[in-house]
């Protein structure tokens, strides 16, 4: 896992590191929103999950041989009919998953939270992790979320998880809980077990459990704190699976909450362990990259040029306050990180010499999508589950259609996005496209598509948002909605064609700075803030990606993509 040299400075603190923190060559391992990761080791292979939440296909699986380059090789939840998704609010869905491997047999449990159809505890199975993947079988005993699977050398099985503690001594106070699992039936059996409620007198949110043995012991490893800047690591050992369990004394064993608001990593916590065959020790957890907040300079909400104005805010429009130093979190949101581990005295060292992960820059990428084939390539999703099409390959070949819709982006619903994670401090999303308001053949701005509007959208949840959209009138618009409201930014003319309007549109996002772009030009300017989990809620960075949708009625208007291409960097 060695890497040569040794980074200029930790980007955590901003202090040069020691030399031990160049063990990891590439970190977030997974950039961009990838929260809760879970792993699981089958001879040589490691297999990894990530929460997913509203977007569909869900539950992501990546493999690797070395713990630090991971590859998609599918879904757990990649069919409509296998959970309902459709009604679940922003920051709703798929919460943390585990995965496990037993007999030849890979298991995945799960919690789905809210929505109007079926909720709580789930276990999937399969024999490739690449899938296909069970339907769900739902575990009605087992309360709370973020449950995790256990095999002990016994041949017996465990799931543990997190609720509420009923009555709780102080407000948060969660409870893990323990019962044996039937891995053939996949249902609980036996007595539910309480057996944690935190490393911390008053510690809050004591949850992500997940159960280990190690030399005849058992260690449960939580985080607490809350998913946000308190997150921390946690570990406690018992001699039997049931417990009594007792706390490491150096707990919290991990975390940046003691670093501050100049730190540039956060919320570092919901920890995996993961032996390799060597016997060496790893652990993946979630943290994010914090964007100094200097680097917003136009706020939210302030004068729009005039309609039809393509000309860009101006360049040092209400700076945000605050110390040039400060980082307030980023629209990246929680990603994949990952630290080596020692084993002294009995309890794992996480990041040992070092103590903090450390951020190591990802190569720029650039990648472009012709939509040549017949499938979307698997970094592409879509909000939610629905019964309706939403997106077509083969209508108009090389290009993808987006039908318009009555779903909206503003609305909680399935609309027409195809999108993509933010994965770099500095993205653009840039795409040509076609807007047809009256359908593909007929005549632009057809009465019938007049409330329809496409484009491109980065979408943090409904009520934030940015949209550089075309309308049936040939205006291409560029719009931030913030605390569930619109503004209007500025607005140019698309080029008409016979049957539709086209235009090349790009939003470049650069820290908390966005930029949209229509055909080359420069057309508005903002701040992204509002976008962060900090200041919209949730738990979720931003996905970038096209949209068409008929704004509340099913409008026969298309958008068609010849090609999407996603430039990133975080240097």
């Amino acid at each position: 896992m060695g890497g040569a040299g040794h980074p200029d400075r930790c980007g955590a603190c901003g202090r040069p590191p020691p030399r031990a923190a160049r063990a990891i060559r590439v970190n977030p391992v997974l950039p961009g929103c990838h929260p809760d990761p879970s792993v699981v080791r089958v001879g040589a292979d490691y297999y990894l999950v990530t929460s997913t939440f509203e977007y569909f296909p869900g539950l992501p699986l990546f493999h690797s041989t070395d713990l630090e380059r991971w590859a998609p090789i599918g879904h757990a939840i990649d069919r409509a009919d296998q959970l309902d998704l459709s009604t679940v609010p922003a920051s709703g869905g798929l919460f943390a998953p585990t995965i496990r491997h037993h007999d030849g047999t890979f298991f995945i449990v799960n919690t789905l939270v809210a929505g109007s159809g079926r909720q709580g505890t789930f276990v999937i199975t399969a024999t490739d992790p690449a899938g296909d993947w069970s339907d769900p079988v739902w575990l009605d005993d087992a309360p709370g979320i973020d449950p995790s699977l256990f095999f002990d050398d016994d041949g017996r099985a465990w799931i543990c998880g997190t609720e509420l503690a009923s009555p709780g001594l102080w407000e948060g106070q969660t409870e893990v809980w323990l019962s044996e699992f039937d891995p053939v039936a996949l249902r609980l059996i036996g007595p539910r077990h309480p057996i944690w409620h935190g490393a911390l007198h008053g510690a809050v949110w004591a949850e992500g459990p997940h159960l280990y043995r190690v030399d005849d012991r058992y260690y449960l490893l939580a985080a607490e704190g809350g998913t946000e800047r308190n997150h921390a690591v946690c570990i406690a050992v018992a001699e039997t699976v049931t417990g009594p369990y007792r706390g490491d004394p150096a707990n919290p064993v991990l975390t940046h909450r003691h670093l501050g608001r100049s730190a540039g990593i956060v919320g570092v916590g919901h920890a995996e362990l993961v032996e390799t065959p060597a016997g060496g020790w790893a652990a993946f957890l979630l943290a994010t990259r914090a964007v100094p907040t200097s680097d917003a300079r136009v706020a939210p909400g302030d004068a729009a040029p005039a309609p039809e104005v393509a000309a860009p805010a101006p360049r040092g429009a209400a700076v945000v306050q605050g110390s040039p130093a400060e980082r307030t979190g980023s629209t990246l949101g929680r990603e994949t990180v990952r630290v080596a581990v020692a084993w002294e005295d009995g309890w794992p060292v996480f990041a040992p010499g070092v103590g903090l992960v450390v951020a190591e820059p990802s190569p720029d990428v650039a990648v472009h999508d012709d939509f040549d084939d017949a499938t979307l390539a698997p970094e592409w999703t879509l909000v939610r589950t629905s019964t309706e099409s939403r997106y077509d390959l083969g209508a108009r070949p090389g290009f993808l259609r987006l039908p318009a819709r009555a779903a909206t982006l503003t609305a909680v619903g399935a609309p027409a996005f195809v999108g993509r994670r933010q994965q770099h401090l500095r993205a653009t999303l840039t795409a040509r496209v076609e807007f047809a308001p009256g359908g593909a053949g007929a005549g632009a701005g057809a009465d019938a598509g007049a409330g329809a509007t496409a484009g491109l959208a980065v979408r943090q949840s409904e009520s934030a948002q940015l949209r550089l959209e075309l309308d049936a009138r040939g205006s291409v618009r560029a719009v931030i909605r913030a605390d569930d409201r619109d503004t209007l930014l500025g607005s140019v003319r698309a080029d008409r064609l016979d049957a539709s309007f086209a235009a090349t549109l790009s939003i470049r996002l650069d820290g908390f700075d966005a930029t949209f772009v229509v055909d080359g030009v420069d057309l508005a300017r903002c701040s992204t803030l509002a976008l962060s989990s900090e200041h919209a809620g949730g738990f979720l960075g931003v996905w970038m990606g096209a949209f068409a949708s008929g704004n509340g009625s099913d409008s026969p208007a298309t958008l068609d993509v010849d090609w999407m291409r996603y430039d990133g960097s975080d240097l």
